[in-house]
């Protein structure tokens, strides 16, 4: 009899850590640089490592970046322009109304990432990534897909 009760319990215990294992798989993350972000995927994005990205499943909760467009932003291989927030503003903010139908209405915001002048320009020109956040601060969007 107890012998089936131990049976019993590693099994449960068994289950219970693969499932603990899917959880933590399902809301880890892939660290990968700004720039290499592509569309569709989400990430924790710091303000102290801004360079830096956690991808993770857009399931997981904590993300407070959705990216919806990789494009570029017309200056290519030339030096970055002086007026590059402003047109990467218009980028984002067109791209979204086409992507979504509507115009970006609060309480959601933009980011948007260009190359800085030098060794990421010589790299990846004028690339600009455009993703979804939560307006104001880098709040969290919750589970799932925010951007269709």
């Amino acid at each position: 009899m107890f012998r089936r009760w131990r049976i019993a319990g590693l099994t449960a215990v068994a289950i219970i850590l693969g499932m603990i294992a899917l959880a933590s798989a399902n809301t880890g993350g892939v660290r990968t640089f700004y720039l290499n972000a592509r569309v569709g995927q989400c990430a924790v994005f710091q303000t102290s490592t801004p360079k830096v990205l956690l991808v993770v499943p857009c399931s997981n909760s904590r993300h407070n970046l959705e990216v919806y467009t990789v494009t570029r932003g017309g200056w290519g291989h030339n030096a970055v322009p002086a007026n590059a927030y402003s047109r990467v503003r218009s980028i984002c903010l067109s791209t979204y109304r086409h992507v979504q139908g509507h115009a970006l209405r609060l309480p959601y915001g933009w980011q948007g990432f260009w190359p800085d002048p030098g060794n990421e320009q010589a790299h990846y020109a004028d690339r600009v990534i455009c993703g979804l956040t939560l307006y104001p601060g880098l709040r969290a969007l919750g589970r799932g897909r925010h951007v269709r």
